[in-house]
């Protein structure tokens, strides 16, 4: 699982225009610095858990629309209550009665907290943490998914500000509602594709069906090959403990040491 900021003038900036030319139009929603938070988490059978909305508000309870799920806070981001909501929502439905759990995520401070600890103990879920500047070795959505995620963003943002944006009496832009920035993640999500899911499990090393060196940790310069190392002297060492060698002698019989 991963969060990140969706904002509503996350619009492209670049453009067409002839050369020359004295004005170049951009179009902006004039947005830039609103938004909201947005939770995203796939799972190990290559499925995907619907997104969680973050916004500002009162409510303090979660909702579902279009499919997304919604939850209004006093910061509109993922502060450890928010992350304990989305663990007792989510994960309950993806375990369905299963023994135990694996969450992974990064070492942000509300993952890391031993309150946090303490709560996913108590619901038998196991926790990965990525180390501070791997994120891009080892966490599957900010290798793979991320960018197209962001870039379908920017094609719904163009589609809604060539098509739907409105106008107040002054003629200013108005804010886009909380409805429309919903449409714009349920769509963004829904167009990440299953060979995208794979290709985030492959390089983050979560699908052992892939080989090791198809991830993106072991083409890291220092740690990529000491890794290597240490899988292939395990494998050796599996390997042994294998061999027949070692039943040849019963416990009770007697041995006899020449030196």
């Amino acid at each position: 699982m991963d969060e990140t900021a969706v904002f509503m003038g996350q619009s492209s900036q670049t453009t067409i225009e002839q050369r020359g030319a004295s004005l170049v139009y951009i179009p902006s929603t004039a947005y830039k610095s609103a938004g909201v938070c947005c939770i995203l988490a796939i799972c190990l059978d290559d499925t995907k858990i619907p997104p969680l909305i973050i916004s500002k508000g009162k409510k303090e309870k979660i909702e579902r629309v279009l499919g997304v799920f919604i939850l209004e806070t006093e910061k509109a981001w993922a502060t450890q209550a928010v992350i304990r909501k989305w663990v007792d929502l989510m994960l309950a439905l993806v375990m369905r009665g299963s023994q135990r759990g694996l969450l992974v995520c990064d070492a942000a401070s509300t993952q890391r907290a031993k309150d946090m600890k303490t709560f996913l103990h108590e619901r038998k879920i196991d926790q990965i943490m990525i180390p501070a500047g791997m994120t891009a070795y080892l966490q599957t959505l900010d290798i793979a998914i991320s960018k197209p995620f962001k870039d379908n963003l920017c094609m719904e943002i163009n589609d809604y500000i060539e098509n739907r944006m409105e106008r107040n009496q002054c003629g200013n832009f108005v804010k886009p509602k909380l409805q429309e920035v919903v449409t714009w993640v349920k769509n963004s999500w829904e167009k990440i594709t299953d060979n995208c899911i794979e290709n985030a499990l492959r390089a983050g090393y979560l699908d052992k069906k892939y080989s090791f060196k198809d991830s993106a940790i072991a083409k890291h310069e220092r740690f990529g090959l000491l890794i290597l190392k240490e899988m292939e002297s395990q494998e050796v060492h599996q390997e042994i403990q294998k061999l027949d060698c070692y039943n040849d002698v019963s416990e009770d019989d007697a041995m006899i040491v020449i030196e």
